[in-house]
């Protein structure tokens, strides 16, 4: 496994193991982290695993939680791995961590796609467990649709919404009421981070929920919202429910993004097809129609 992946844990008593099985699979001469709680836990994974431990928490004097922080502790234990003649960084994050700071939804989603974002550049593996006994399931829910890759049994998610590259983002899967507020979230966080280039070339639903969002989205983007590889379907709704004209800062292209070829396929593991009722009926004066899914933005 490499990159960014959720696991969603369900056995807290498997977890030590586990953790410490991933932090050995595959290359021994990467530089071994695990991130958690300080506790017994923490310190037996990191005997068992060789790993150096820390509690990104203590980073925080303020108790305000602040992804850029993160950002430069992970930074930070990349740049010492080199430095240290490792060939990369592996990490195992006990996101209870989190807990004390009582992270809403958004929170989350903000860290991650932070995380997933610098992850691209530095090209390291961090694996962030999730304990179900720990979160509710929005939580895991949202956790899951920033993460490229995902461990465990839990369901996949209905989209996923990772980075691309430094500067650019990939949005795949349904988008519809059901998940508007997480795909807010999201659109809100890439779209503070400076220009926001989404490839939308593997989204294969999206109803008049989806397409409001990524309007309002885009009224507080600094530089508005690029969708590449808009597909012919998806590009004539928007014109037909007056969103290029509420929201013109959001450009549609039909062009497909140019990212490098292996990020590129990283996001297509990750949303199964399926068959379901497609409409546009909140705002197009459309009938619901039933379609398959691969077919619905065609």
């Amino acid at each position: 496994m490499s990159g960014h992946a959720c696991w969603v844990v369900d056995d807290p008593a498997d977890y030590v193991k586990s953790a410490a099985d991933l932090l050995t699979e595959g290359t021994r001469i990467d530089h071994k982290v695990v991130f958690g709680p300080r506790g017994d836990v923490l310190d037996e994974i990191a005997a068992v695993a060789g790993a150096t431990a820390f509690d990104p928490a203590t980073a925080y004097p303020s108790g305000k939680l602040d992804p850029v922080i993160m950002c430069g502790i992970l930074r930070s234990y990349a740049v010492r791995a080199r430095e240290d003649g490792y060939s990369g960084l592996r990490v195992v994050a006990d996101m209870d961590w989190l807990l004390p700071f009582r992270p809403q939804m958004a929170q989350i989603i903000s860290l991650e796609l932070q995380l997933d974002r610098l992850i691209a550049e530095l090209d390291v593996t961090l694996v962030c467990a999730y304990r179900t006994s720990s979160f509710n399931t929005a939580a895991i829910i949202a956790a899951l649709t920033v993460h490229s890759a995902q461990r465990g049994g839990h369901p996949l998610p209905q989209f996923r919404f990772t980075a691309a590259g430094p500067q650019s983002w990939r949005l795949s899967g349904e988008i519809d009421l059901r998940v508007s507020d997480i795909f807010l979230a999201a659109l809100g966080t890439a779209a503070s981070l400076g220009e926001c280039v989404i490839d939308v070339s593997g989204l294969r639903f999206v109803d008049v929920s989806g397409m409001r969002t990524l309007a309002v989205a885009s009224w507080t983007a600094a530089s508005g919202i690029r969708l590449l590889g808009a597909s012919h379907g998806l590009r004539r709704l928007w014109d037909l429910c007056g969103f290029a004209q509420a929201a013109p800062l959001v450009q549609l292209s039909p062009l497909a993004p140019h990212w490098d070829a292996a990020m590129a396929s990283a996001d297509r593991r990750g949303c199964p097809g399926k068959t379901r009722a497609s409409t546009a009926s909140s705002g197009c004066g459309m009938r619901p129609r039933l379609t398959t899914s691969t077919s619905s933005l065609a």
